[in-house]
């Protein structure tokens, strides 16, 4: 047996957990039990309408924290963060796609304890809601990173800190057209 033979399986198991560590890393643990947080659905709405959704999130820990928006309704629809199931299927994102650099001081969003934050999105901008029917939303991101006082923000990115955010699905009806 050769050295090579014996170092290349060695090195291949190396290379594996070095990327799975660097894989899990980046990926957000169970969801924060001091955050809750809420889908807020419209009542039903003719076709051709826009579609707001609500979103909250509300602290429910001892601290004041720091939020980042990215990928939240904390921000707007700048990605995929919603799972969207129509009478057809499920819906495309045909909304933009950000790239991100470092994070800002004013992608933060401060939520004292006991308080809560609130977002509206029009969903229309960037899924089609043009058939009636009901559709059921889900929140399938995350929050990039969370502090908890005293803590400041912005940190850079090898430093955030990833949180799970479970929000229940919500359900929006689309009623036919009112024509005439």
């Amino acid at each position: 047996m050769n050295l090579s033979s014996f170092a290349r399986p060695l090195f291949a198991a190396g290379f594996f957990c070095v990327t799975l560590t660097v894989f899990s890393a980046n990926q957000p643990a169970k969801p924060n039990a001091m955050l809750a947080c809420q889908l807020l659905a419209p009542p039903p709405l003719p076709s051709g309408h826009a579609v707001m959704l609500g979103f909250r999130l509300r602290n429910t820990g001892k601290d004041t924290v720091w939020v980042l928006d990215w990928n939240t309704p904390l921000e707007g629809l700048r990605n995929r963060f919603l799972r969207i199931r129509g009478p057809a299927g499920e819906l495309d994102y045909e909304g933009p796609m950000f790239k991100r650099g470092q994070p800002q001081l004013q992608q933060y969003r401060r939520i004292d304890a006991g308080q809560a934050i609130e977002a509206e999105i029009e969903l229309t901008l960037a899924y089609d809601f043009s058939r009636p029917g009901k559709y059921r939303v889900e929140f399938t991101g995350h929050l990039h990173d969370m502090l908890k006082a005293p803590a400041q923000p912005p940190r850079g990115q090898a430093a955030l800190v990833p949180q799970g955010l479970s929000c229940p699905a919500v359900e929006i009806t689309v009623l036919p057209a009112v024509t005439g």
